[in-house]
């Protein structure tokens, strides 16, 4: 069996499928632009067991070449994507190769956070107020409608990077500035929204060829305001069963109406006093350690079932969860280059920890410590309940200390 692995997550837990293949007796092509980004990331058994090779990514045909420049070694049965920003490219390669994978338009839908939002206006789902910008004049008119505090965002960001919260005029100015180059570089447009206030979940979600199921809903700790550090993981949370029914049909029929029918998607949402509003879908499993968490909850293993979907199998998943898993993470409290990191062998020892996984080394450089760039440890722990399990991670993260020298003209 011949699979293709197009970008990795650079979370912890990205080379996660590209071990368990090798496990099952894959071959495993890597395909990245910058495959020495990911040198670090990868253990030494899964680095010499790849088959690594430089392509762009995002670009299709040449993405399309190299699939079937590592197919003529041996057929490929199956490509696996898991990226924001190859994504796309990998959907219209398998479409051309005509191999199992989220429907093109479906995941166009999903990357594209103002077609999300049209489509979502469209068909009557809940969402803030919103408006596509291109100029500064159309920015403060909807500012003005929609008030402030609101938010900026690029219709293709990812892992917070480009969600600013702006509470004066003078703050909208200088993020639309900024988002607006970095949105055109990455081919999006910059989105002003209605800022809305209440708690984050997740719902996560997993299609197959029986039709579209939730597996359950994951909490979000959030750092300081203006900034959406992403502190804190836990899956399964419990919501109300009425309540959880009817975000489910409602998540659910959305991904349908969006074309997201294939394999993992991790919806997230905010709870309003006035019900539950969508902020974003992604056509893939969440970042982070979220993978991890729902394959510690269900006693299975979520890269087993990336690999199933790959290669046009049902994945043989479990019906419920029986147990709980929480993720914290430890960031580097200003940019610069990373002196040290410590207490990482404490924090393994703590009681419920599965597993610490660095994302960040010493001598790294962290470009932003307001977002996923600043992630430099994830600590895993599992319980019986969420809850517990949280506990658990937080005591051990705690453990963790890490050291950073500012660099000069480095914000």
């Amino acid at each position: 069996m011949h699979l293709v692995m197009v970008e990795a997550l650079t979370s912890g837990a990205g080379f996660d499928v590209a071990q368990v293949a090798i496990e099952q007796g894959a071959r495993v092509t890597f395909l990245s632009s910058n495959p020495v980004r990911y040198r670090k990331l990868m253990s030494e058994r899964v680095r010499s067991a790849l088959d690594i090779r430089t392509t762009r990514t995002d670009n299709t045909p040449d993405l399309l070449a190299a699939i079937q420049t590592a197919s003529t070694i041996e057929p490929v049965r199956g490509l696996i994507g898991m990226t924001d920003g190859a994504i796309e490219n990998v959907a219209e390669a398998a479409e051309h190769l005509q191999l199992p994978f989220c429907p093109t338009a479906g995941v166009r839908n999903a990357r594209n956070k103002d077609r999300t939002r049209q489509i979502c206006s469209e068909t009557g789902v809940p969402i803030p107020g919103f408006a596509v910008i291109h100029t500064e004049e159309q920015m403060l008119e909807r500012v003005h409608r929609f008030g402030l505090p609101c938010i900026l965002k690029g219709s293709r960001g990812t892992g917070g990077a480009q969600v600013v919260l702006c509470e004066t005029q003078s703050d909208c100015k200088h993020s639309f500035r900024r988002l607006k180059e970095e949105s055109e570089r990455q081919g999006g447009v910059v989105l002003v929204e209605q800022f809305v206030t209440g708690p984050m979940f997740s719902c996560e979600t997993l299609a197959d060829s029986s039709g579209i199921r939730v597996l359950g809903f994951t909490d979000r700790v959030k750092g300081p305001l203006p900034n959406f550090t992403e502190n804190a993981l836990a899956f399964p949370v419990v919501i109300p069963a009425a309540q959880a029914k009817q975000i489910g049909d409602l998540v659910c029929s959305l991904l349908g109406r969006m074309g997201v029918t294939y394999g993992f998607a991790h919806t997230e949402f905010v709870l309003t006093p006035s019900g539950i509003w969508i902020i974003e879908v992604n056509p893939r499993l969440g970042g982070a350690q979220l993978g991890n968490l729902i394959s510690l909850a269900y006693k299975a293993n979520t890269s087993e079932a990336i690999i199933a979907l790959a290669t046009g199998a049902k994945p043989n998943w479990p019906a419920t969860a029986v147990a709980a898993g929480s993720e914290w993470d430890v960031y580097a409290q200003s940019p610069g280059t990373i002196v040290s990191i410590e207490g990482l062998t404490l924090a393994r020892a703590y009681p419920c920890v599965t597993d610490v996984v660095l994302t960040r080394f010493a001598g790294d450089i962290v470009e932003s410590a307001t977002d996923h760039r600043g992630r430099v440890a994830a600590v895993v722990a599992s319980s019986d309940t969420s809850e517990l399990a949280s506990n658990y991670a937080r005591a051990a993260a705690s453990a963790i200390r890490v050291t950073v020298s500012a660099n000069p003209n480095m914000q």
